[in-house]
């Protein structure tokens, strides 16, 4: 027997929660730069380790794989290293879009004041639009390493 339309109208609302559990999220990524363009490196003085370190001071708790700190939590936020050297943020799940507003500029504030101190500027983009990939060391973790051998695109 077919399904009729109430049937599948049935079936969406009954996994529906009501409004007022409704929530949404942001992420977005940035990339980190050096005055003049170049990439930050991943270790060193001012480099992703050293900015990642940084914000756990100001209470990101820190996830490790292979004894390198991959991502940060902090209040349902997350702040996760991509294999380029792009911080990713996936902000926590709140009730309006202001509210994701909110959280993102405060992010991208906190973020800033972390670069300026080390001499980093950050893109709001995905990739470094200018030099080669050759230039980029890859910051990922041994899954995406792997995952970069077999064909994903890692910058």
């Amino acid at each position: 027997m077919p399904l009729a339309v109430d049937d599948l109208v049935g079936y969406f609302r009954a996994g529906s929660k009501p409004l007022a559990k409704f929530r949404i999220g942001v992420e977005q990524e940035k990339i980190g730069v050096r005055q003049d363009g170049a990439p930050v490196p991943y270790r060193g003085p001012g480099g992703i380790v050293d900015m990642l370190e940084r914000l756990c001071a100001r209470g990101f708790s820190a996830t490790l794989e292979d004894g390198q700190v991959i991502a940060l939590a902090r209040a349902g936020d997350r702040i996760t290293l991509e294999p380029g050297g792009q911080l990713e943020l996936s902000g926590g799940a709140l009730p309006t879009a202001s509210a994701c507003r909110d959280a993102l500029a405060a992010h991208v504030r906190e973020v800033a004041e972390i670069g300026r101190a080390v001499g980093v500027r950050f893109l709001g983009v995905g990739y470094r639009p200018f030099g080669a990939h050759a230039g980029t060391r890859s910051c990922g973790t041994t899954s995406r390493r792997a995952g970069a051998r077999a064909g994903s695109r890692t910058t």
